[in-house]
């Protein structure tokens, strides 16, 4: 669990999986078990991420409505899961009106933005309320923009000044620069969230992939990283059972992800969060 300020974190998080920041996640209308999950995690207050939003509407690769983008932008394999989703989403304007309804309805949510500069990440927060945190993702495997160090100092400066007291996550991957993380931290970053998924090769195209095939390789990732920051870190990468979770509490983790997981086998999910959140 991590408190920071007046925001505290589950054990067990739910990152992406719910489609928050997409529309309404097609699984709800096909797979009861994905239905009782998320009344579990409304029932034992399990914080969950959104999946990444930007400013403005962005059409990516993938449409939720559309069969052919599932079939050239998902693929599912025994080990979990490649996508190449791209960001799509709907724009943090329309999104923070299902995170009002959301957040009435009691569920802990969380704000996930991708920002390629500090003006867009501060039209995302006039849009959200209330200011208590933020996730920023720089670790998108979709997208080939390159996060500076320089960038990632005016982003924190420009929401620490108009927001005192919000507590800011730093998603990142594998492939996000150490240089990156200390700049974070020295800057008065408060969280660390690792990792995305993992970006890779599927067939000649660049997808991200997920799934209880990457957690080996998480979780030494995750392990080099506790040694050299010491910031809070919520952990994830192919946690697919409890024992997975446990393996990144005993190596450091103050809370641990699940997003795969909660899509290919909401009853698994299910497990993890009562046993740690219940």
């Amino acid at each position: 669990m991590i408190q920071k300020n007046s925001l505290s974190i589950s054990n067990i998080v739910v990152s992406s999986a719910f489609g928050w920041g997409d529309g309404v996640p097609i699984l709800k209308f096909f797979r009861p078990s994905y239905n009782e999950l998320l009344k579990i995690a409304l029932l034992t207050k399990t914080t969950t991420i959104t999946k990444s939003m930007t400013h403005k509407p962005r059409n990516g690769n993938f449409n939720i409505w559309n069969p052919i983008s599932w079939l050239q932008n998902i693929k599912l394999t025994k080990g979990g899961l490649y996508n190449s989703f791209g960001l799509t989403n709907e724009g943090s304007g329309k999104v923070s009106d299902v995170l009002k309804q959301l957040r009435d309805e009691s569920y802990k949510i969380l704000p996930s933005i991708y920002a390629e500069n500090e003006h867009d990440l501060t039209f995302c927060m006039y849009d959200f309320l209330p200011k208590k945190s933020l996730e920023l993702n720089v670790a998108c495997p979709s997208s080939s923009f390159v996060f500076s160090k320089e960038l990632l100092k005016r982003m924190i400066d420009s929401v620490r000044i108009d927001y005192q007291g919000i507590v800011i996550i730093l998603k990142v991957g594998v492939e996000t620069p150490i240089e990156l993380i200390e700049v974070f931290e020295e800057y008065g970053g408060d969280i660390l969230h690792s990792i995305n998924t993992v970006p890779t090769m599927y067939k000649g195209k660049r997808m991200g992939k997920s799934g209880k095939f990457i957690f080996q390789d998480a979780l030494q990732h995750n392990k080099k990283l506790r040694k050299i920051t010491n910031l809070p870190m919520i952990m994830g990468g192919g946690v697919s059972s409890i024992d997975n979770a446990q393996a990144f509490f005993d190596i450091g983790a103050n809370s641990v992800s699940l997003c795969t997981l909660a899509l290919l086998n909401p009853n698994a999910a299910k497990e993890i969060i009562l046993h740690f959140n219940g």
